[in-house]
């Protein structure tokens, strides 16, 4: 993980050969579509749409996330830090 100088950008490096429980390797993509169903406007996440205005893939690999300020707390509100995730296979919806 790599926080932009002026805090305003965190950008996720994730580890090569991860997969899903299904046996689909995670990339970039689920994680753009996981966290973009977080944002909308039909999730109860509202906290998280307050503080992240964009998600872009860099490659199959690096996600950045735009922020709406410095948010010091982003790995906590994204669920990088909980047990169970929220990051889900885009492929398979």
């Amino acid at each position: 993980m790599e926080i932009a100088a002026d805090g305003s950008a965190w950008t996720y490096y994730l580890r090569k050969g991860l997969k899903f429980h299904n046996g689909v390797q995670i990339t970039a993509k689920d994680v753009k579509f996981s966290l973009e169903r977080y944002l909308s406007k039909d999730s109860m996440y509202a906290y998280l749409r307050d503080a992240v205005s964009q998600v872009d893939i860099i490659d199959d690999y690096t996600v950045k996330l735009t922020t709406k300020g410095v948010q010091p707390y982003l790995p906590f509100i994204t669920g990088v830090n909980y047990q169970g995730g929220i990051i889900i296979p885009k492929d398979y919806f």
